[in-house]
């Protein structure tokens, strides 16, 4: 590989995925895919591998009801 950062192609939605890139003895892991569902997903999928594993998920959300603006955020799991 002549990428200086080393990566898994794959849909880190998938359990083989994660533990391909080493989930089971990762520190940490950040979710900032376009879809919150699969945000979640990941954490959540992450988590109940590696318990010790510090999560971000990244979300968009209406900041303010039903007035269009959007917020986008992220929180540690």
């Amino acid at each position: 590989m002549d990428d200086p950062i080393p990566y898994v192609k794959g849909d880190a939605t998938e359990d083989d995925v994660l533990i391909a890139a080493g989930i089971e003895r990762a520190a940490g892991l950040i979710a900032a895919l376009p879809s919150d569902a699969d945000n979640v997903f990941i954490a959540l999928t992450a988590k109940g591998i590696n318990r010790d594993i510090q999560v971000v998920a990244c979300a968009e959300r209406p900041a303010h009801g039903d007035d269009g603006i959007k917020a986008s955020y992220c929180r540690l799991c």
